[in-house]
């Protein structure tokens, strides 16, 4: 929709594609996420670590193939997210009402 990296930085992405992900019952791998991003893979790849060291996202590894990890938001980012997203919902909608 906009130029990347003009609206916000790569953590934030993540975060949301992670929930959207999470919402559908889907997991997101750490390739996926980082690629998300439209960032080089190594700044992806310090983005998730850094959310990983803020508790902010969980790494998993895939119990079928012992090279892939998955990432989930945690319990508090979750709630986070999902409160910010029905605000934003909520004035976009007030903001569009004719």
């Amino acid at each position: 929709m906009f130029p990347a990296g003009l609206m916000g930085d790569p953590a934030w992405d993540m975060m949301v594609d992670l929930f959207v992900t999470e919402a559908k019952g889907k997991r997101l791998s750490v390739s996926s996420a980082s690629v998300a991003t439209r960032t080089a893979q190594t700044t992806g790849l310090r983005w998730i670590n850094r959310l990983v060291d803020e508790g902010l996202v969980i790494r998993l590894s895939d119990s079928t193939d012992r090279r892939r990890n998955f990432l989930v938001l945690s319990d508090g980012s979750w709630a986070r997210v999902r409160d910010w997203a029905r605000e934003t919902s909520a004035a976009l909608a007030a903001a569009t009402q004719d």
